[in-house]
């Protein structure tokens, strides 16, 4: 009686454990998987390679971080996935039967990898592949992830129709034509390096063999996938570990298969059965062990069956040769000097077998050695021609051409190929990288200029100016040859100026100052339509230039002329045609006739454009010198002349005239006022505002880092436009206030800011006006304040009529992590009021941790408090344009970003709000991947078109955005209440009665039967 007193006690608490507990342990995941000219733009991202693409023709396929380009003969011909990082480009058979064999390209693309099938002449993309893994992170939970594309192995003949794509724990054998996966085969371990070998299981296809992270071979059926053989470092569950194993590269070598770890040990099996045929250990040689252990060429030197290895040890500076057969060492080379790299390539022709080494040692020279492979004895060593730039990012690689010519890429701000002695150069290409925009916008068309720099001895210099139509099209480009670039600081001063030759488009203006050259400085005037060179002047002197702007129309012609100033003279030149009207040569060359406000003053001078201050039709200059500041107001009594008028002189301390900048009317008094950033010589700054009518002192203060922005409103009626001051201060986050712009009273301070490293954009006020939202004709101000680790992003909005002391409300974008994924946004960089189709939005920039980690630019409708979208770029500066965004990162590129549709077909699929909850759209794209938010927070990637998401209980906003590669953007956002799911509880609930049933009150009525019938025998 007493154990079945116990034994319903027992199932009391496990029924009511059931009912009262929740068992949120699903997985997030996807459901359903589906295996110019002269130049170019990026870092070398992969190994470039000559190819033939169509016929007898060579060409070079040279992946970049901006997209792959085919290059001919020193011109790029065509530029494939431009913006996307390239990882792999391979050689496919013919896919579009246009006489051209075609390419397979993969890409670092966000989060998603993706392997595409690419016509080499056009560039349309015929299927696309991205391998995805159901994976478990302790700060992620499970989700559907998507690792790396690690490595694609190309077709062995023209005609073969397979790749095998390696990404993350998974080798997949694909069909060129569409893009489908034939099988896949899937480790315990990250997959390293693979490689094709000969025919093992007889099926008359090349087989393949991989290899671990752990250092595990393994050889796989080429039309099965089914492992054929394997060499393992595991007994049971236990992983034999060997430093080097996740760098370990697996060869064929004819008849068998061979293995280098960057930890010095060599393993050579058998192709057909995997058993070890040699082994060479370097990690015990003397005098150090070799750690660094790097193969650079597998192939028939001495015409035996067995292809010999060549390996390099940039620690040993050590290049030596293997025999294939027995791994003897054949030969052993020491290089001499103090480079820091060892670069190689195989130099194959008809002729001759050469081994080319690239050993750069400083950053002028280069050393270079030919070495003849057979025996090791030096051909030829010298100095390369090209320089070694360590300030230039990317990677660095070499290749030979089917002649012997050397090709070097990444040590230099161009791509040369060179002859076979390295003697000079076949052709160049110069490298740009981005460097940002700006937009020209008349009465009557809106178009964007795109940046370019060339790097010098570390430095950016505008080579190249691009112009975009509204709908992403190249209008034309202007680019400097790599000559010019060497000579000049690149193209400066750049602005947007008027119609010089009268076509109905603006033109564009820049200076070009020498660059430790004899040769004068220049301005150029670029066709706004066409980016032809409508003039270009040599000034007087080899000088920079430190201002250019606009001026007004002088001559009579309807032109408005261009301001110069440099370090020696002042110019006016005409806007039509460039010609010189007149120049004066600054005071202190003590000329007869010289440009009077600068009389007396110091050489470094910079010129600010002011408005007519003495009414005489002419605008008139600011004249701001390391200690004063003067107004040059215009005379036209003698043509055109300047007389002065002392505005302010500082005490002590200089002007950072870098820094100095113009700010908008804050005293009503119809001039703008001037930004002056003292330097004071300690680790503080000194800020001032100056009145730019009368000189006047508005506003001075000290801070680390501060910044003053107009606010554009008198928030407390005084008459003059109020001021934002913010300041970083130390690791407790930064200080807001609201001055009165005419003499830098307080009118408010922000409560403050909670957490480290609060907004690290020292260029952006960390808050914006905006409009009246409670009806008091005052705007509101909003805040984004400063979030700490899993804090999340919250904005702060005040209402200035209502008093400060409280937020008017709070506008949570994220609070804290969304479910089982633990992240979070860390940082608030940025927030910007923009206005699209008569809705006003705010944009919100920050830093987010996690997976997605990175700056991401949140677009917020403040009236509904909704997410209108978010985008996975970073944003240091934006714009509207057309339908969307224009947006920089901090690098300097620069985005398109449409604004979302709304016609969104996202579907809830559950009847009820239990978790996972279930969402179904359809794709109208072929191309179109799929990113779902939560609390925008990213949580899973997908091609599919379903999608299931676990959730906590409570209130979530999802956000569905789907990008598309023709740059189409849709995002549809809607809020979910979700509650604990009673089903599976249910379900529990019916096992545990049939468990009481079965083993506790059947077996009790059975034994009472039992007793009763033995009672009444």
């Amino acid at each position: 009686m007493y154990r079945t007193k116990l034994k319903i006690k027992v199932c009391l608490v496990v029924l009511c454990f059931f009912l009262f507990s929740g068992t949120q342990r699903s997985p997030v995941y996807a459901q359903e998987p589906q295996p110019f000219s002269q130049s170019i733009l990026g870092g070398i991202s992969a190994q470039p390679r000559f190819v033939y693409l169509n016929g007898q023709e060579e060409s070079l396929l040279l992946p970049t971080t901006s997209g792959l380009y085919l290059i001919k003969d020193g011109r790029v011909i065509s530029h494939l996935l431009p913006g996307k990082e390239v990882s792999f480009a391979v050689v496919v058979p013919d896919l579009d039967s246009d006489g051209a064999r075609d390419l397979v390209i993969s890409v670092r693309d966000g989060l998603l990898p993706n392997v595409y099938g690419v016509s080499s002449k056009t560039g349309q993309i015929f299927w696309w592949f991205s391998p995805e893994e159901l994976s478990f992170f302790n700060t992620f939970g499970w989700f559907q992830s998507q690792p790396d594309i690690r490595g694609i192995l190309p077709p062995v003949t023209k005609d073969d129709q397979y790749i095998y794509v390696t990404s993350g724990n998974t080798l997949y054998k694909i069909w060129v034509a569409d893009g489908s996966v034939v099988w896949e085969h899937r480790e315990q371990e990250a997959i390293v390096s693979s490689a094709r070998i000969l025919d093992v299981d007889g099926d008359k296809e090349e087989d393949v063999c991989i290899a671990n992270q752990s250092g595990e071979i393994i050889a796989l059926g080429a039309q099965s996938g089914k492992e054929l053989w394997s060499q393992k470092n595991r007994i049971g569950f236990f992983v034999w570990r060997d430093e080097g194993n996740d760098k370990t590269k697996v060869f064929s070598n004819g008849k068998n298969v061979l293995t280098v770890r960057a930890n010095g040990r060599i393993d050579v099996y058998n192709s057909i059965d995997g058993k070890s045929v040699w082994k060479k250990d370097f990690s015990k040689e003397k005098p150090g062990p070799v750690s660094d252990l790097e193969s650079q060429f597998v192939g028939n030197i001495d015409g035996d069956e067995f292809p010999d290895i060549i390996l390099t040890s940039e620690q040993t500076k050590k290049v030596f040769c293997l025999n294939g057969k027995t791994g003897d060492i054949k030969w052993e080379f020491n290089l001499s000097g103090s480079g820091k790299k060892i670069l190689t390539t195989a130099q194959e022709t008809k002729e001759k077998k050469t081994l080319f080494i690239l050993n750069p040692v400083s950053s002028n020279a280069q050393n270079f050695i030919l070495l003849d492979m057979k025996n090791g004895k030096v051909i030829q060593e010298g100095i390369s021609p090209l320089g070694y730039d360590e300030s230039v990012s990317g990677s660095h690689f070499v290749a030979t051409d089917h002649l012997g010519r050397i090709l070097t890429a990444g040590f230099a701000p161009e791509v040369c190929l060179l002859d076979d002695g390295m003697k000079y150069r076949i052709w160049s290409i110069t490298r740009l990288f981005d460097a940002g925009f700006i937009k020209v916008s008349t009465a009557s068309q809106e178009s964007l200029l795109l940046f370019s720099s060339g790097k010098k001895n570390g430095e950016n210099k505008i080579a190249l100016i691009r112009k975009i139509s509204q709908d992403g099209r190249i209008l034309w480009e202007y680019g400097l040859e790599q000559s010019l670039l060497n000579m000049f600081e690149g193209i400066t001063k750049i602005k947007t100026g008027a119609d010089y030759d009268k076509d109905g488009i603006n033109d564009i203006v820049g200076a070009l100052s020498p660059s430790g050259t004899s040769a004068p400085a220049k301005i150029i005037a670029l066709s706004g339509s066409t980016g032809n060179i409508l003039w270009i002047t040599d000034l007087l002197l080899s000088e920079e230039v430190k201002s250019l702007l606009q001026f007004d129309d002088i001559s009579g012609d309807g032109v408005p002329e261009i301001m110069v100033g440099t370090s020696y003279h002042f110019f006016v030149l005409d806007g039509a045609g460039g010609k010189m009207i007149n120049n004066w040569p600054h005071y202190n060359l003590k000329e007869k006739t010289y440009f009077e406000p600068t009389k007396g003053l110091a050489e470094n001078v910079i010129l600010l454009p002011s408005v007519d201050l003495n009414k005489d039709g002419l605008r008139d200059i600011f004249v701001i010198s390391p200690q004063e500041i003067r107004l040059g107001l215009t005379n036209k009594l003698k043509g055109i002349d300047f007389y002065t008028k002392d505005l302010y002189k500082l005490a002590q301390g200089e002007y950072d005239l870098e820094q100095a900048r113009l700010i908008s009317d804050l005293d009503q008094d119809g001039c703008p006022e001037l930004v002056l950033k003292k330097k004071t010589g300690d680790k503080n700054t000194d800020l001032q505002i100056i009145s730019g009518a009368n000189g006047r002192q508005m506003i001075s203060l000290t801070g680390v880092n501060p910044i003053l922005e107009s606010a554009g409103v008198d928030f407390n009626h005084s008459g003059t436009k109020d001021v934002f001051y913010y300041d970083q201060t130390g690791n407790t986050g930064g200080v807001l206030k609201i001055l009165e712009g005419n003499n830098g009273n307080v009118i408010w301070t922000y409560p403050g800011f909670n957490g480290n490293n609060a907004f690290q954009d020292y260029k952006n006020i960390p808050g914006c006006v905006l409009d009246d939202l409670n009806g008091d004709s005052i705007p509101e101000f909003a805040v984004l304040k400063n979030t700490s680790s899993g804090m999340g992003l919250v904005i702060d909005v005040f209402d200035v009529a209502g008093g400060w002391e409280q937020p008017y409300k709070t506008l949570v974008l994220q609070q804290d992590s969304a479910g089982k994924m633990t992240r979070s946004w860390s940082a608030g960089y940025s927030l910007t009021k923009i206005q699209y189709e008569n809705k006003p939005y705010l944009a919100a920039v920050g830093r987010v941790g996690g997976k997605d980690a990175g700056t991401k630019l949140i677009l917020f409708d403040y009236r509904q408090e909704v997410t209108a979208a978010v985008y996975p770029v970073s944003s240091k500066k934006f714009s509207l344009y057309r339908e969307g965004l224009i947006a920089e990162d901090f690098q300097g590129k620069v985005s398109l970003l449409s604004f979302p549709k709304t016609d969104s077909n996202v579907k809830i699929v559950n009847q009820s709000n239990a978790s996972p909850i279930q969402l179904q759209w359809q794709n109208n794209n072929k191309f179109v991947r799929t990113q779902i938010f939560v609390d925008n927070l990213l949580a899973l990637e997908t091609k599919n078109e379903k999608a299931a998401l676990e959730l906590s209980e409570g209130e979530h906003s999802i956000g569905v955005a789907q990008y598309s590669l023709d740059g189409k953007y849709e995002y549809h956002t809607f809020k979910v209440t979700v509650v604990k799911n009673r089903m599976v509880q249910y379900v529990l609930f019916g096992i545990t009665a049939l468990f009481f049933l079965f083993v506790i009150f059947i077996p009790y009525l059975i034994r009472r039967r039992m007793k009763a019938g033995a009672n009444h025998v």
